[in-house]
Parts: structure tokens; sequence; C-alpha cells
């Protein structure tokens, strides 16, 4: 961050799970390029007590990724500046395979989201 405010970009500091901490951070943007990271997720929840007992750990990182990727889509879709948004995902795994694999969790909160986005 220190380098790219050296070279003139505005930095700002977000939270993907605060959609109203990305109104600032989106602002006048006319690009996003959206990451998310499930594995940090989901380390973050296995470091706490379980808040959802019965519920993989997996599981729940997912639906938290999911959750942060619809909310800074959400909101950068009220964006009248913004020409490109580029999110970085992967293919939805039990799609891709017609159901083969499933519950490949850190592919599936990734691939879930290019059904939630409209694409002109």
């Amino acid at each position: 961050a220190e380098a790219l405010k050296g070279r003139g970009v505005d930095v700002v500091q977000a939270n993907l799970d605060d959609p109203a901490s990305l109104v600032p951070a989106f602002e006048g943007a006319n690009a996003i390029f959206l990451v998310s990271d499930f594995w940090a997720i989901y380390n973050e929840l296995a470091g706490k007590p379980n808040a959802h007992p019965g519920k993989p750990l997996n599981e729940q990182a997912k639906e938290r990724e999911t959750q942060q990727l619809n909310n800074a889509i959400d909101v950068a879709a009220r964006l009248s500046s913004l020409n490109r948004l580029v999110i970085s995902s992967l293919p939805h795994v039990a799609k891709l395979t017609g159901g083969k694999y499933t519950h490949v969790y850190h592919y599936e909160s990734e691939g879930d989201v290019p059904g939630f986005v409209v694409q002109d």
C-alpha cells in the first residue's frame, strides 16, 4: 500500500464484510478489480470458537466469501462512474463436472458469483 501511495494512488481501507465501508473506497472508480480470499476467512474462523456448531468451517467460509463478493458487487453496481468490474473467480466445480464433485467450497463461493452479476 505504501508503494502504491508513493506512485500517486489513493489508498482507502475497506472491509468486504461492511458494505458501508466500500462506498468511500469505490467512490469515483471507473474500474474495480475484485479479489476475495476463502482461505483467509477459513483461517480466521478456525481461530475462533465455532459460532455455528454442526456446520463445517469450509461451508461457513464459503457463505461468508459469497456474501463479501455480493456486498462489493452491490456497492459497485450503484456507481455511475464505473465502466468495468473485473472479478477474480474460480469455476463452480459441481456445475463444471456435472455434479461428480461437490462441496468444493473454495471454488463454489466464487463460482456462485457470476450468476449474481448481470453482464451487458
